[in-house]
């Protein structure tokens, strides 16, 4: 079995380095030992070619080229030349053209518009397509518009034409599980209400309850995550995926100071939008940003009663001889309040180790706050972080 080394995009045009798992070796392969080659993930094929130019003769086959545009009578490729940016191709019958980007040399298009001397690539081009080439001055040296003329052609001539770039054959879907620690933790906040004290004589003045060793404590727990998990690449967009994910977890957040247990088992689902860097290496970073959803299948809010002192107005409560502070019993939490029903935004990153069809990935995500506890004295959020790994394989749709 052999498998595709790549430490940078460009070594890609001057050298191909497999690995032979049978041999434990790593082989470097020149253009000349090698007709051609296809990366699967990026879903691109390098051909080696020689090239025929004024300006920058090759010798023999000392080049991959990407395949861009596939055509039965023309076709586009492309390539990083050492020293250049990137470089376009045309293959026709049995010539391949390096398409130079600026000479100072004044032409006219048999379009009848004025040429420009900056734009020589289009008189190449006219030069090989003859009576079937369209295009205008306005074509620039990209990827889109020397498309756009080789498919031109092709037409004119009656064959077909594929830009494999934004038509390609089906695109890669990858389906596994993920296995994931989850740290969680409560943050109480004071909303410093001033109300009536719980089942004080009507008498009494109003006050603020005193939660400070409430908002000192974050109770917090550790979930282990075992789901599954799908990415599902944009054709159209290879450094975008949407990343999905199923689990059901447990968990528990006890403040033991203020005599409260919450408890909730339920369906975790994030809906995430995945960046990935250098989606042709085998090592792929990337980063993740989207929601996660968690639906509660079952939740219990098991708190009791705790004590709390409640400060009342000084000056009503002195004018009516009424102690400045009273401590009273009361529930800690109401249960009507208690929502484990929560939509949070996320963001992480992660790095993909791929093998052919199949990857193995580094991640972390931070759910960031949500409220599922909210009263009128005071409220409670929730922060999840998740560490963990997925295992996928990939298969092509379409």
């Amino acid at each position: 079995m052999v498998n595709i080394l790549v430490s940078n995009q460009k070594d890609l045009f001057y050298e191909l380095s497999v690995l032979d798992t049978n041999a434990k070796v790593v082989r470097h392969l020149a253009p000349e030992e090698v007709l051609k080659y296809y990366l699967p993930i990026s879903e691109e094929w390098y051909f080696a070619k020689s090239s025929i130019n004024t300006r920058f003769a090759f010798d023999e086959k000392d080049h991959f080229v990407k395949l861009i545009a596939k055509g039965t009578l023309a076709s586009l490729y492309s390539a990083f030349l050492k020293d250049i940016r990137t470089t376009f191709f045309v293959e026709v019958g049995n010539k391949f053209i390096q398409l130079d980007r600026n000479i100072n040399e004044t032409k006219v298009l048999n379009t009848g518009n004025s040429g420009s001397m900056t734009k020589p690539y289009l008189f190449q081009m006219q030069e090989l397509f003859d009576e079937c080439f369209v295009g205008t001055t306005e074509l620039e040296y990209s990827e889109k518009d020397l498309s756009t003329i080789i498919s031109r052609f092709n037409k004119c001539r009656g064959g077909d034409y594929t830009k494999l770039s934004t038509v390609a054959k089906g695109h890669l879907n990858g389906l596994g599980i993920i296995l994931s620690i989850s740290p969680s933790s409560l943050s109480f906040h004071d909303k410093n209400t001033t109300l009536r004290g719980y089942q004080l004589p009507v008498l009494y003045p109003e006050g603020i309850y005193d939660l400070s060793e409430m908002v000192e404590e974050r109770p917090s727990q550790t979930s282990l995550v075992v789901g599954m998990a799908g990415t599902f690449y944009m054709p159209r967009a290879k450094h975008l995926s949407f990343d999905l994910a199923a689990s059901l977890t447990a968990r528990k957040w006890e403040a033991k100071s203020q005599n409260i247990l919450l408890k909730t088992f339920g369906l975790e689902l994030p809906v995430l939008m995945r960046y990935s860097f250098n989606i042709q290496k085998t090592v792929q970073p990337y980063l993740i940003a989207g929601v996660v959803s968690v639906i509660p299948i079952s939740s219990k809010d098991e708190s009791g009663y705790v004590e709390r002192t409640i400060y009342l107005d000084t000056y009503l409560a002195t004018s009516q001889g009424i102690p400045e502070s009273v401590d009273v019993v009361m529930p800690s939490t109401d249960p009507r309040n208690y929502n484990p029903l929560t939509f949070k935004p996320s963001f992480g990153f992660g790095v993909d180790f791929f093998k052919s069809y199949q990857k193995i990935g580094l991640f972390y995500r931070l759910d960031t706050f949500s409220r599922i506890l909210d009263n009128t004295i005071y409220y409670a959020n929730l922060n999840t972080h998740q560490i963990g790994v997925s295992f996928m394989k990939f298969k092509r749709k379409g």
